[in-house]
Formats: C-alpha cells, sequence, structure tokens
C-alpha cells in the first residue's frame, strides 16, 4: 500500500492518483469476483460435456480436459467468497489511505507556505543572528545571571503559589462566612437576637471591611503571580533561543577548525608537490638530449618514407598502365577471335605469353611494393607511439618549468604579509560571505518570483488565447440578442394582432351563427315557451393560455337560461339541427354537403311539419333577418347549382319524406328494404 514519505506536492499526487488507481482496481475485481465462479463452472461443464472448449469450441482430449480444469479450479479459487472479502478489505484500506492522503494536502500547503516565506524568514533571521556572534559569550554570560535570576524568582513564585493557595482558602472561608451570617441573619429574623440593630450594624460593617480587604490582597497576589509567570516564561524562551544560537556558534567554529585542517593539508601536499616537480625536473633535463635526438631520427624516417611512398606510387601508376594495356590487348584477342584470324591469333598467343611473363614480373613486383608499404606503415604508426611520449614528455617540463616558477614566486613571498594578507581575507571574509549569502537569497527570490510571474504568463497567454476574438465574439453575441429581442417584441406584437384579429373574428362568427340560430328557430319551432336559442363563450385563463367553454341558452322575455335539464328532447333535436345548419352555414361555405341523420326524433307532428316547411322555405327562398343585416341566401339554395352539393336526409319518416316532396326542390330519393332473402336493396324513387 502507497505510504506518504514526504510533503513533496508531486509525490502527494501521484500518490493520491495510485491510490484512486487500486481503488478503481479493486472496484472492478469485486465487482468481477461476484459472478466468475459461476461463470468458470459453467465454462467447466459444457466443456467436459461436449468435449471440447466452451469458448473457443476447440475439440480437447482428456489431457486437455483435466489441465483446463485445473486452470479453472485455480480461477475459482482466486474469486472465492474469502477471496472477494480480501479484495473488499483492501478496497476500504484503500479508501482509508486516499482519505488520508486528500488530508495531507492542507500539510503540504502549509509545508509550502513554510517554504516559500517562514523559512525564508527564518534564514534571514539566522544570518542576522550569525552577524552578532562575537556579542554571544556575553550575552551567554548575561542570560546565565538572568537565569539565576529567574531561578531565584521562580522560588519566590513558588512561595507567592503557597500565599495565593492560602489566600484562595481564606477567601473560600470567607464565602462559608458569609453564607453562615445570611443564615444567621435569617434566623435572628425569624426567632429575635440578643444583640441591638447598631451593633449587628457596626459587626456587618466590620466584617465587610475585613472581606474587601482580603479580596484585594489576593487580586494583587494574583496579579504578581501572572506577572511573575509571564517573565518567567519571556526568560525561559530568550534563554532557549540563545542556547540554540550558542549551539549554531559551536557548529561554525568547528567547521572554520575543520577548514584550517584542511589548508595546513593541502599546504602540506603543495610542499609534496614542489619536491616532487623538482624530481621530474631533473629527470626531464636528463631526458632531453635523447629526446632531440628522437626528434632528428622522426625526421629522418619521415623524409624516407615520404620518398618509399613517392615510388611506390609511382611503381602503382605503372602497373595500373600495363594493366591497362593488358586489358586492350585481351579485347584485339577477342576481336581476332570473332573474325577468325588464326594467323593472328598464333601472334597473339605469342605475345599473350609475352605478356604473362611480364604480368607475373610485374605482381612479384607489386608484391615486393606492398611489404614495402607495410613496413613503412609500421614504421609510421611506431614513429606515432614516439611522437606521443615525446610530447607528454614535452608537456612534463612545460609543468616542471611552471611549478619551478611557481616555487620561486612563493620562496620571494614574504611571510609577514602574507599574514597579514590572510587577516585581511579573514577580515573581509564575513562581510563577503554575509553578501554572497544575502545576494544568493535575493537571487533565489528572483528566481521564485520570475517562475512565479513566467507561470502567471503562461496563464495569462491562455487566457489571451481563449479571449482571442472576444470582442468580435461579443458583437456577434450581441446582434444575435437585439435581432432576437427585436424578433420576440415583433412575435409578441404580431401574436396579439393575431390574437385580436382571432377574437374579433370570433366574435362576428359567434353573432353570425347566433343570427342564423335565432331566424331558424323562429321559423321552425312552433311552441311560445322559447323565443330563440343562442350559443354563448364561456373564457377561462389568461392571455397566454386561453380556453372557451361553449353552452346553449335560450332566449324568453329577453332573459337567457341555460337549455341544459329545462328542454324537452324535441327542443333537443330541434336545437340540435339549427345549431347544425347555422354552423354549416357560417363555416362550411366551401364543402357541399349537408347531412340531417333522423331529425324527426321526438318532435311532435306540428314541429316535424314545421321543420319541412322551414327546409323547404329555406331552400326556395331569401328570408330577412329581423334586424337590419342581410341574412345571406339559404345553404341549399346558394350551393344547389354547385356540382358537388348534396342534401343527405336520412329517415324513417314518410310524413317527414312527402312534407319535402311536395317542393320542386329535390326529384328523388334512395329507399333501402331488405327482400325476400333479407339482402339489402336501394331503389331509386320519384316523389308522387
Amino acid at each position: 500500500m502507497a505510504v506518504m514519505g514526504n510533503s513533496n506536492p508531486v509525490k502527494l499526487d501521484r500518490a493520491i492518483q495510485v491510490a484512486q488507481e487500486e481503488i478503481e482496481s479493486r472496484s472492478t475485481e469485486a465487482g468481477l469476483s461476484s459472478g466468475s465462479s459461476e461463470v468458470y463452472m459453467r465454462i467447466l461443464n459444457e466443456s467436459k460435456a461436449r468435449k471440447a472448449c466452451a469458448t473457443c469450441q476447440r475439440s480437447l482430449n482428456d489431457a486437455q480436459l483435466k489441465d483446463l480444469e485445473k486452470q479453472l479450479q485455480d480461477q475459482m479459487k482466486r474469486h472465492t467468497p474469502e477471496h472477494i472479502k480480501e479484495v473488499k478489505t483492501e478496497l476500504e484500506e484503500w479508501q482509508a489511505e486516499l482519505g488520508e492522503l486528500q488530508g495531507l494536502r492542507p500539510v503540504q500547503e502549509t509545508c509550502e507556505n513554510l517554504k516559500q516565506r517562514e523559512i525564508p524568514q527564518l534564514e534571514k533571521d539566522l544570518k542576522s543572528l550569525e552577524s552578532a556572534h562575537p556579542d554571544l559569550s556575553h550575552a551567554a554570560e548575561e542570560v546565565g545571571r538572568k537565569l539565576n535570576d529567574v531561578t531565584r524568582q521562580i522560588k519566590e513564585l513558588h512561595t507567592l503559589r503557597q500565599q495565593a493557595n492560602t489566600v484562595t482558602r481564606l477567601r473560600k472561608e470567607v464565602d462559608k462566612a458569609k453564607q453562615e451570617v445570611k443564615q444567621l441573619e435569617s434566623s435572628l429574623e425569624s426567632t429575635g437576637s440578643t444583640k441591638t440593630a447598631e451593633d449587628v450594624q457596626n459587626e456587618l460593617a466590620r466584617i465587610t471591611s475585613d472581606i474587601r480587604k482580603n479580596e484585594r490582597e489576593s487580586k494583587a497576589i494574583s496579579n504578581e503571580q501572572d506577572r511573575q509567570i509571564r517573565l518567567c516564561r519571556d526568560i525561559e524562551s530568550a534563554l532557549h533561543r540563545l542556547q540554540l544560537e550558542e549551539s549554531e556558534k559551536a557548529n561554525e567554529v568547528r567547521e572554520k577548525n575543520r577548514l584550517e585542517e584542511d589548508v595546513e593539508r593541502m599546504k602540506q601536499e603543495i610542499e609534496t608537490y614542489v619536491t616532487q616537480a623538482k624530481e621530474i625536473d631533473g629527470k626531464i633535463s636528463e631526458a632531453q638530449a635523447p629526446i632531440v635526438a628522437l626528434q632528428e631520427q622522426h625526421q629522418r624516417l619521415q623524409r624516407d618514407l615520404n620518398s618509399k611512398l613517392s615510388e611506390a606510387q609511382r611503381l602503382f601508376e605503372e602497373l595500373s598502365r600495363s594493366v591497362d594495356k593488358l586489358n586492350d590487348m585481351n579485347k584485339n584477342v577477342e576481336r581476332y577471335v570473332k573474325e577468325k584470324k588464326a594467323r593472328a591469333l598464333e601472334d597473339c598467343s605469342s605475345r599473350l605469353e609475352q605478356c604473362d611473363t611480364q604480368l607475373q614480373d610485374l605482381q612479384s613486383q607489386i608484391e615486393a611494393s606492398r611489404e614495402i608499404i607495410t613496413s613503412i606503415d609500421k614504421e609510421i604508426n611506431e614513429s606515432g607511439a614516439t611522437i606521443s611520449n615525446l610530447r607528454d614528455n614535452i608537456i612534463v617540463h612545460n609543468l616542471m618549468r611552471d611549478i619551478s616558477k611557481t616555487q620561486r614566486d612563493m620562496d620571494a613571498i614574504d611571510m609577514e604579509e602574507a599574514a597579514k594578507a590572510r587577516r585581511n581575507y579573514e577580515d573581509k571574509y564575513e562581510p563577503a560571505k554575509r553578501r554572497e549569502d544575502k545576494l544568493g537569497e535575493a537571487y533565489h527570490q528572483l528566481t521564485g518570483e520570475l517562475g512565479s510571474l513566467k507561470a502567471q504568463l503562461k496563464s495569462l497567454e491562455t487566457d489571451l488565447k481563449e479571449f482571442k476574438d472576444v470582442y468580435k465574439n461579443y458583437t456577434d453575441q450581441l446582434i444575435r440578442v437585439k435581432v432576437s429581442d427585436m424578433a420576440n417584441s415583433d412575435l409578441e406584437k404580431y401574436a396579439k394582432a393575431l390574437d385580436n384579429a382571432i377574437m374579433k373574428y370570433h366574435g362576428l362568427k359567434m353573432e353570425e351563427v347566433n343570427d342564423t340560430m335565432k331566424h331558424l328557430w323562429n321559423k321552425t319551432y312552433q311552441g311560445t315557451d322559447i323565443d330563440g336559442i343562442k350559443i354563448r363563450s364561456d373564457v377561462e385563463g389568461g392571455a397566454s393560455k386561453r380556453s372557451y367553454n361553449y353552452r346553449v341558452v335560450m332566449t324568453k322575455d329577453q332573459v337567457e337560461m341555460d337549455m341544459r335539464g329545462r328542454c324537452s328532447a324535441g327542443q333537443k333535436m330541434l336545437a340540435s339541427i339549427i345549431i347544425r345548419l347555422a354552423l354549416s352555414d357560417s363555416f362550411g361555405q366551401n364543402c357541399g354537403i349537408l347531412a340531417l341523420d333522423e331529425p324527426t326524433n321526438a318532435l311532435d307532428t306540428e314541429n316535424i311539419d314545421a321543420l319541412a316547411a322551414s327546409l323547404v322555405e329555406y331552400v326556395r327562398s331569401h328570408p330577412q333577418m329581423a334586424h337590419s343585416l342581410t341574412y345571406r341566401r339559404s345553404i341549399i339554395n346558394e350551393r344547389k347549382t354547385h356540382s358537388n352539393f348534396q342534401l343527405i336526409i336520412i329517415t324513417h319518416d314518410e310524413n317527414f319524406l312527402r312534407k319535402l316532396g311536395q317542393s320542386d326542390v329535390m326529384e328523388y330519393y334512395w329507399r333501402v328494404s331488405r327482400d325476400s332473402r333479407q339482402k339489402s336493396v336501394i331503389e331509386r324513387q320519384r316523389f308522387r
């Protein structure tokens, strides 16, 4: 399981990521393990029954089946309830670990704050304390004296504490005495007293003054105790701080001593190196003569090598020319062979033998030249190693000469001047070191600020890229919003205008329908209890969601009443027919069909005759309405000239049919009946 070893933010984030991955892995494994055993058992049973793998359908022999069974058994053992329980336990542990890691984020932030702010400030304070090193001894002595004073004051405080305990005890006794006084006063009030009221008052005043005096003394002692405790704590903190400074200065002194020892050791090593340099200088002087001789020999060998290389190059060129000549001869021979010149072939054969002899001589010369070149290369390689040794010796000689010059310079240095320079160095070292530390601190601070500024710059560049086209996008979006607002405003105006138009159209149509219904009712209904019928619409809801409820009312002496529950079946039927005729007249101008299904149901004879007469008159005439508006021509009369006009009346009332036939509006009708075989028969018949 992951363990958080430090507060590095990268490691903390990595640990959290690992914990999350482990939790996901354990959750997946727990989910898969719950049903895996049954799956493996099913695969094993099917494989045994079919002698083949249940997943890849590959045939298996007995040995392979045993291996498969063993593998599946191992898998099932790994997915047992104990294993699932173990996985769930690990999952819970990882979840707890993740919670702990997430709880370390505030600690991490605190550490980062310490590293970036508090620790640099403490280091600065530490350096300022280091500058006060010469005064530490005196401060330590002063602290020692203060410590003795503090010890003495602590002893006095212990004494004061005992006195304070005594005062506290006395205060408790005083409180107890007060309680007793109150009890006694209450008892005296009930039983009477032998003392006079003046005596009791004087005694009470004396006790009160004693109590106040004791309280003042106790308060003074408590204040003095608190002051001494605070003083003791301040002194202890100062002592602890000075002890830390003393230990740090002791470490610095040990470091200085170690550096001085290193300087002495380096001086001894320098003296040893100077002695060795003198010895090497003598050896170099002795080896100088062989070096010069070797240089001259090297130059001579170089000249010989160059001459031999030139000779070998010349021989190589001659051999190349001979080879070219030989190739030319071979070409001529081939040409002669092709031309079948036997005599020329014999001459060529003799010349070829001579050329072979010359070729063998040349090959022998080439071998000799190769040997010469090999020996020359060998000498060159050996001379290269010699030159390298000579160069090393020259470098050593130059180094020894420099060492001798340095030694002479060191011998020429005045030791007093060196000691003075050393003291000057030591005096200037500490300020320079402090200045270096201060500059280093400033450098690190500026580096951190620069890194922060770079990160801020990078973030701002990212934001700048994100808001690259912000003004253009803002303008486009503003245009869209304004256009949308204008469109919404226009749509709202159009909706209101359309709603007003619809309402006006609705009112006009309803008025028109009611006029038609009133006219048809007066022409048809023979009774005197109802003057006319109308359709009333009741509006419900607001402007956004409006609904209409329609109801049929009857009028009598200009009084409107709902027809529901107040009219007979015949009145309902007649009202229904009249409403349909009025609606078709107002809204069905493009429709040429008028259908009436059993219009005489529930009507008495007078109303049936009146309905037939009204229909006939409705067809023939152009009735005028009672008010000043002109009523349009009847539906039948207006549309009977149309090719698609039809009047459909379905009725069993032959008297009603006969009434209709008395006019010349309808010439024939269709009769539907049954024959002897109970089949429907449709016959066209004329009115008689």
